[in-house]
């Protein structure tokens, strides 16, 4: 029900003039989903484009989301947070590993994303 009341409130806000540079968008299940919310945010052209977010969900759910939304027109990038910081943040906080550790962890959780995404896009790849 999700993608279609998405679909729907996209499309409301569009129409009524709303044009942002850039509509942050829950994950979803399936391309056709991304796909449409992009049509009815009038982001699968430019200037508007779309980016997934992460909602603190683990990384197979947010590597599955960023994989879907990758190659849909109108998805420029994502927008996540907790799931590269929390874990390492915790770690740190409760001494299991150093501040520079943790900082270390988080760039990799980054560069990580960063390549599935890249990756679903066709394939391109990130070096380090």
């Amino acid at each position: 029900m999700r993608p279609e009341l998405t679909v729907r409130a996209s499309a409301e806000l569009a129409d009524g003039g709303l044009t942002p540079e850039l509509w942050k968008l829950e994950g979803m299940a399936t391309s056709q989903e991304y796909a449409a919310i992009a049509a009815a945010c009038g982001a699968d052209g430019d200037p508007t484009g779309c980016l997934v977010l992460g909602r603190g969900a683990d990384e197979d759910a947010v590597d599955q989301w960023l994989s879907l939304a990758a190659p849909v027109s109108g998805f420029v990038g994502f927008a996540v947070g907790r799931t590269l910081w929390w874990q390492p943040l915790r770690d740190a906080i409760d001494g299991a590993c150093s501040r520079e550790e943790a900082a270390a962890r988080i760039a990799h959780n980054y560069l990580r994303l960063i390549g599935v995404y890249l990756a679903a896009q066709g394939g391109r790849t990130i070096v380090g």
